[in-house]
C-alpha cells in the first residue's frame, strides 16, 4: 500500500521561509515548494531536493499591503472595480452587490439608495451602491 502523501500548508511553508530555510521537512513538501515556485517536481534523493530548494528565492505570501501605509480612505468606483475583476476572470461566483465601507465620499456610503441591478458584459452582476468591498453570494 502507498502511503498517502501530506501536503504543506501555508503555515508550514511561512514556518520554513521563517526558519531561513532551515526546518527538516519531508521530501514531499520539499517538492511541493519546488513546485509552487515554476520548478518541475525532481525525483531526486533527499539531499539534492533540499540543496536545490535552498537555491530559491522563496516567496513570502504575507500580503504586501498589510504594512504599507495605504489610506482606509482609498475608493474605487463601479466601473473600476468590474474592470478589475474582469481582467482577474474571477468567475468563482456572481457578485450581488458591492458596498462601501468608510468612504468619505457621501455618494458613495453604504447608506445610499441602490440602483437597479445591471448585467455587465463581462458576467459581472452589479448593485451600485458605491465601491469599497464585494460581497458574494
Amino acid at each position: 500500500m502507498g502511503s498517502k502523501k501530506r501536503k504543506l500548508s501555508l503555515e508550514g511553508y511561512i514556518d520554513f521561509l521563517n526558519s531561513h530555510k532551515q526546518l527538516p521537512l519531508t521530501v514531499d513538501c520539499l517538492s511541493q515548494i519546488f513546485s509552487i515556485h515554476g520548478f518541475k517536481k525532481l525525483k531526486v534523493a533527499k539531499k539534492e531536493l533540499r540543496d536545490a530548494v535552498k537555491t530559491l528565492d522563496l516567496i513570502d505570501p504575507s500580503r504586501s499591503t498589510l504594512r504599507a501605509s495605504i489610506s482606509s480612505n482609498a475608493w474605487l468606483t463601479q466601473e473600476e472595480l468590474i474592470g478589475d475583476l474582469s481582467r482577474l476572470d474571477w468567475q468563482e461566483c456572481c457578485v450581488t452587490a458591492i458596498e462601501t465601507l468608510n468612504s468619505s465620499f457621501p455618494e458613495q456610503r453604504s447608506d445610499s439608495i441602490p440602483k437597479a441591478k445591471r448585467k455587465k458584459s463581462a458576467g459581472v452582476d452589479a448593485a451600485a451602491e458605491g465601491a469599497g468591498s464585494v460581497s458574494s453570494a
